[in-house]
């Protein structure tokens, strides 16, 4: 789809106030219309540093990366106004419940009028990011660090579905060989991303790397159980955000460090249910503290990281990972002939797995071929491969079947 500014003008009734969703030190972002789609315009500030060099960075990092946690960059414009002097413009999808800073800081409420997220919608927004992140890190051709993740760079659609936004600081590994646990020191010493979120090795001036990212996810993923900003001016000194929880999980305090509106959703939980949601808090903020270790190499990989969130949300269906989606654990299309489908729970048997496949192809519109593909599964048997290469009927021509790594 290619726009003009006069189109844009149009489209959010010429820039106006009623229309603007925010501003930041890259521009301002409009709600506008375009043929009928509600869209989201980012109007790139033309005297902020670096203007040219971070469109040109989204654009290059959204060109080829798809997926369904990622907010979609429809098209760009590079134009000139009625001024005749340039304009710049970046047209994404409209994602309607704002962003996940707005939801932690109770500036957006529930249509009952509640203010926060509930346990099983803030491990669903931890589950969206985590997908996200394992996409640009380990399934993209080549690898993308995000390098400035932060709550008000996830935005969520109606169904409280969370999406990656905001590549202006994305950097491509060219060297994909490279683990990311180890970044090289960097010509530049620029520091890459936001302050409370941006991890200790950038500050002396290494180069992004996967490893930045798990650490800024970290911070949010500790951020959002808390609703403690990084930035707290509780936080004074030596003190941190990851010190901080970090000493309520060592002295077996966590229910003192959750998020107060939270607590007091907590308050109203007895019986056996209480345990259990108190044993999936230790484990989450046990794996935001991971992620946050000050040695690069002491973090967890982003696929680990989504393993365990997964294997804890499915954890004896105590949370249903999008109830949308029938509590189905699905991902993602990789774009080199496999389709990567996590199996988890009761989701184990061929007609399992079937229900999955009926179901992705319902909510993508996609007809789905197995032709030549790897179909990778976690906790799968012997005798139900077998059953599945017998009995699937996408099945069109040879199938490899391998045990999710």
């Amino acid at each position: 789809m290619n726009v003009s500014y006069d189109e844009l003008r149009r489209a959010t009734d010429s820039f106006t106030s009623i229309n603007l969703l925010g501003v930041g030190s890259f521009g301002s972002v409009f709600k506008g219309v375009i043929r009928g789609v509600d869209v989201a315009v980012k109007v790139i500030d033309l005297k902020a540093h670096g203007y040219y060099k971070g469109f040109i960075a989204e654009c290059e990092a959204l060109r080829s990366v798809r997926h369904r946690n990622l907010v979609k960059l429809i098209t760009s414009c590079s134009n000139i106004d009625f001024k005749n002097t340039e304009f710049l413009a970046l047209v994404y999808e409209f994602l309607s419940n704002g962003s996940l800073e707005e939801w932690i800081k109770g500036r957006k409420v529930n249509s009952d009028g509640s203010v926060g997220l509930s346990l099983e919608e803030r491990v669903n927004v931890a589950i969206d990011i985590a997908y996200a992140l394992d996409y640009l890190h380990n399934d993209c051709e080549v690898p993308v660090v995000h390098c400035d993740l932060k709550p008000s760079n996830i935005l969520l659609n109606e169904e409280m579905v969370a999406k990656v936004g905001d590549f202006r600081l994305a950097r491509v590994l060219f060297n994909a060989s490279d683990d990311g646990r180890h970044a090289s020191i960097s010509s530049t010493h620029v520091l890459k991303g936001s302050i409370g979120y941006v991890p200790p090795e950038y500050g002396l001036g290494e180069k992004p790397s996967r490893a930045g990212d798990v650490y800024s996810f970290g911070v949010m993923l500790l951020e959002l159980f808390s609703g403690k900003s990084p930035m707290d001016e509780s936080f004074q000194g030596d003190q941190s955000l990851v010190k901080w929880i970090s000493h309520g999980f060592q002295n077996n305090a966590i229910v003192e460090v959750i998020d107060p509106r939270f607590k007091g959703l907590m308050d109203d939980i007895c019986g056996a249910q209480l345990p259990t949601k108190i044993d999936c808090l230790n484990k989450i903020v046990e794996v935001g503290l991971a992620c946050t270790a000050y040695a690069a190499g002491e973090r967890m990989n982003m696929r680990d990281v989504l393993r365990i969130l997964i294997n804890k949300a499915a954890e004896e269906n105590k949370f249903g990972y999008h109830p949308r989606c029938h509590n189905l654990l699905l991902t993602h299309l990789c774009f080199a002939d496999d389709l990567m489908v996590f199996a988890e729970g009761t989701k184990r048997s061929v007609e399992g797995v079937i229900s999955i496949f009926d179901e992705f192809a319902k909510i993508s519109g996609l007809k789905i071929s197995l032709e030549k593909s790897t179909l990778y599964m976690a906790g799968i048997s012997e005798q139900v491969q077998e059953e599945i290469r017998g009995n699937f009927p996408f099945a069109e021509g040879d199938m490899i079947i391998k045990e999710y790594p």
